[in-house]
């Protein structure tokens, strides 16, 4: 979902800012989630064995688990595998070559 308002011309930093700290973010924060999980894990696991191991061993799969596993508790798993910045990029770049050349 996006919380940003796109049609508004008001572009100030503290509009920009309340809208992204009012803006959920269920994503980052199983990301955060999944990669203190396997941070946690390659410490117990080195311990353990005691013999170090690659942490990305734990890391690529604990966060892309995690937005995985956010993705299909939201039902959201189709956008999330599918999801391509290009389009949203390219549309930035035109709206701030108009602000740029309006200046």
């Amino acid at each position: 979902m996006n919380h940003f308002d796109y049609d508004s011309s008001e572009r100030s930093f503290e509009k920009v800012k309340q809208s992204f700290v009012k803006a959920p973010k269920p994503y980052f924060w199983s990301a955060m989630f999944g990669y203190l999980v396997a941070i946690l894990s390659t410490i117990v696991v080195m311990t353990i064995f005691n013999h170090g191991q690659p942490a990305l061993l734990y890391l690529v799969p604990g966060c892309i688990g995690a937005v995985l596993l956010c993705g299909f508790v939201r039902r959201e798993v189709k956008e999330v595998w599918e999801y391509n910045e290009t389009e949203e990029m390219e549309e930035l770049y035109v709206e701030t070559k108009k602000m740029f050349k309006a200046d």
